[in-house]
């Protein structure tokens, strides 16, 4: 299997640095595959050329400055007259998409990233939700552990009772005897409230399971 780092990069240049450009630049700008070598557009201070210099990207006023350096040229001015000078520059393993087509995959970016924005948006409900059930069964896993170190005190006072009690004293014997009944229910409780913490766990994952399939179509 290829993988993305075996696979050769693919130098790009952006003529017109309109917002359909920003778009584009922050796409690129996360691919390893893809090098944007230049910007080009006649207006300084247009929004592209803005980012590419804060990414480090070179620009300039003409599209002849770079264009022997690329493989693929993304015309966005969607002026025809642009569009035949760069098709009079193309060498034979030079390419060059229109501003339509351009166009367009900037729409497709745009839906993907905003999938990926409400896909993270509801991990990070997810992620909260885990973390309130964890620190539920955490808060629970602390009180069956003092729960327990009682009944063990109660059962070596009750030992000591059964021990030394006469007939008379088995009254005070029957009341720890209830104390640790008690107990052991609130513990059954508590197994209870563990359970359905998990569940609940379970039913998260679930949930995380149907969304990740729903963005991933």
């Amino acid at each position: 299997m290829t993988t993305q780092k075996n696979k050769a990069t693919t130098n790009v240049m952006i003529i017109g640095a309109g917002n359909a450009s920003i778009t584009l630049l922050q796409y690129f700008s996360r691919n390893d595959l893809v090098n944007v070598t230049g910007v080009v557009d006649i207006n300084n201070n247009a929004p592209g050329i803005i980012l590419a210099e804060k990414l480090g990207i070179k620009t300039s006023n003409d599209f002849k400055t770079f264009i022997k350096d690329v493989t693929i040229i993304m015309e966005l001015t969607g002026v025809p007259k642009i569009l035949a000078m760069i098709k009079d520059e193309l060498k034979d393993n030079q390419n060059v998409i229109s501003a339509a087509s351009t166009w367009f995959l900037c729409q497709v970016i745009d839906g993907i990233q905003s999938r990926q924005t409400t896909l993270l948006n509801k991990l990070h409900e997810v992620n909260i939700g885990i973390k309130k059930i964890i620190e539920s069964v955490e808060q629970n896993a602390t009180d069956m552990n003092e729960l327990l170190l009682n009944l063990n005190m109660l059962s070596v006072n009750g030992e000591i009772v059964a021990a030394q009690a006469l007939s008379s004293e088995a009254k005070g014997f029957a009341i720890i005897i209830q104390e640790m009944e008690r107990q052991m229910e609130t513990a059954k409780i508590m197994v209870d409230q563990v359970q359905n913490s998990a569940k609940e766990g379970q039913d998260l994952i679930s949930l995380f399971n149907k969304i990740f399939d729903e963005l991933s179509n």
